[in-house]
């Protein structure tokens, strides 16, 4: 008994945490302006309500997917910004070259979340791999999609 209700808790936690698209209408008046004044040229293509704390935006910029993750009260409590595997740390290139076998680096983002502290996630093979600014190794998250997502 115990098992199941730890079972359905779990269930219940994740499925709470997944987002929804919402429309601009549905976003509020202090996240949409937040949003202005730090991307002024920029339109969002889709906008998602994580949960009833958060809403993201999601945009390209200069060729690049962004995605930016505000509180209701129009703070930035995270941004992702994808970004060319060319850019990445010296260190980081290298700990996956040396740690899993020359893997091809398939997609990287650099992460700033609301202290400005700067990670990094590259994703090869069905992992993601994170790292802090430096490049030093901070873990790795096996799976695909949203899962991957969901565990951060």
């Amino acid at each position: 008994m115990k098992l199941l209700l730890a079972a359905l808790a779990i269930v219940s936690v994740v499925s709470c945490s997944k987002n929804s698209k919402v429309s601009e209408k549905a976003v509020p008046d202090a996240v949409k302006t937040t949003f202005a004044l730090l991307y002024p040229v920029a339109t969002v293509a889709e906008w998602d309500k994580d949960d009833d704390l958060t809403y993201e935006a999601k945009f390209k910029k200069e060729g690049r997917e962004i995605s930016v993750i505000f509180s209701v009260d129009g703070k930035v409590r995270k941004t992702e910004e994808e970004m060319n595997t060319t850019a990445l740390p010296s260190a980081i290139v290298n700990h996956v070259n040396i740690n899993y076998n020359n893997a091809t680096i398939e997609n990287a983002e650099k992460i700033t979340d609301a202290y400005n502290i700067v990670t990094y996630e590259v994703e090869i093979k069905n992992k993601d791999l994170y790292f802090d600014a430096n490049g030093s190794f901070i873990k790795e998250v096996t799976g695909s999609g949203k899962d991957k997502e969901d565990s951060d």
